[in-house]
């Protein structure tokens, strides 16, 4: 009898995600976020915290340390009294970019501001149903 075990040889295992370093390095609430404004320019530790309402410094130190690990962050600390630093996308994390600018489109369409209408609310719609903002149908 030929047991599920037998059957997943090496041979027939599905060859690894290639996104899943990029989603481990993105990943959670904040990282994503922090690229957003980075990719803008460089940031302040401060400046950053306060663009990212919410964050604890505990957490965004965490955060910017994990993506220096990655060479996706760069940290420069300026000799001033007191030391000023300051973080910015590295070569490596302008990568990101293309990336964030789809996702940045994608939004836009999906989930449109208040008042202005999805210009993809029809592919949504059912043949029997009215596209969701319609007021004409009802």
């Amino acid at each position: 009898m030929v047991t599920m075990t037998d059957r997943r040889t090496a041979t027939h295992l599905p060859k690894p995600c290639p996104l899943e370093k990029y989603l481990e390095v993105i990943s959670g609430a904040w990282v994503p976020r922090i690229l957003w404004y980075l990719l803008e320019g460089p940031r302040r530790f401060s400046e950053l915290q306060h663009d990212l309402d919410g964050i604890s410094a505990k957490v965004l130190a965490s955060k910017l340390r994990g993506l220096e690990r990655e060479n996706i962050v760069k940290r420069t600390v300026h000799p001033t009294n007191p030391p000023q630093v300051e973080y910015a996308v590295t070569e490596r994390g302008r990568a990101f970019e293309p990336i964030f600018k789809a996702m940045e489109q994608a939004a836009s369409q999906l989930f449109p501001p208040a008042g202005r209408p999805s210009p993809m609310k029809d592919e949504f719609a059912s043949p029997t149903e009215p596209a969701a903002g319609d007021l004409t149908a009802a």
